[in-house]
């Protein structure tokens, strides 16, 4: 064998951080922009409007019937209620080693009234409670940023930059994670703002899905602010469209001939 091809097949068969996202097509597993004004149900599980996490809300604290993204069609609206989001209760194994989520926010009002407000915005949950990422908008600039493996909280830059967040325009948020390799990234109107590479297996090898968030929380005292989501997607990898914006990462488990 040609002695200039031993570390590149070396790289290529100990680092499949090289391909991750690429190998294989992805598959949408949800997609919804209210256009219809329902909430259109998933294959698996429910999709329910929540407030404060404590189950489904009666129809009217919430509004299906205000403009969507770009002025067209409708979009979920919190109304005059603060908290209302949307849960999906997927409640079984996911069928893949990765999760991409992107959804378009705005905030139609919002008045600070705290240093951290603390409002969630993703929040999924797997293994029971176990593992899970969570963002918050902060501030108007501002977003807290955890995760957590193992039932153990995981080493990140914590305190993220998302500029006008709350400036009553529609910004995009897209988030991923790959679970075999402690990978989670997320993207604020394209913009790379997290790019955490942990230790592989920190969420194990069988994912079971407790539930995702579009939207979360007010989780301090009462915020004045009022939301809105519209243009929901939920993969099973990366889109092809958006795989041009995975950063490389540095090889692991590379042994030396």
């Amino acid at each position: 064998m040609n002695k200039l091809l031993l570390p590149a097949l070396c790289i290529a068969f100990c680092n499949p951080l090289l391909t991750y996202g690429n190998a294989n097509a992805s598959n949408l597993l949800y997609s919804e922009n209210f256009d219809d004004r329902i909430i259109n149900s998933p294959s698996v599980g429910n999709i329910d409007p929540c407030v404060v996490n404590v189950g489904p809300v009666e129809e009217g604290i919430y509004s299906i019937s205000e403009t969507g993204r770009g002025n067209s069609g409708y979009c979920f609206s919190s109304g005059t209620t603060r908290d209302p989001y949307l849960m999906w209760s997927y409640g079984r194994e996911w069928p893949a080693d990765e999760m991409y989520v992107s959804f378009w926010m705005r905030y139609p009002t919002f008045t600070s009234t705290d240093a951290h407000e603390n409002i969630k915005f993703f929040y999924p949950h797997w293994n029971g409670i176990a593992g899970y990422v969570v963002y918050c908008l902060s501030s108007n600039n501002g977003c807290y940023y955890n995760s957590r493996g193992s039932d153990t909280n995981l080493p990140s830059v914590n305190w993220l930059t998302c500029v006008n967040q709350a400036d009553g325009n529609w910004h995009r948020y897209e988030f991923y994670v790959k679970f075999s390799l402690g990978i989670s990234r997320f993207w604020y109107d394209g913009n790379s703002v997290v790019n955490d590479d942990y230790a592989d297996n920190v969420w194990g090898e069988v994912i079971n899905m407790y539930y995702l968030t579009f939207g979360a929380q007010d989780s301090e005292e009462v915020g004045i602010f009022t939301r809105q989501i519209d243009d929901i997607e939920v993969w099973d990898g990366m889109p092809a469209e958006t795989t041009d914006r995975i950063p490389p990462n540095n090889p692991k488990n590379l042994t030396a001939y």
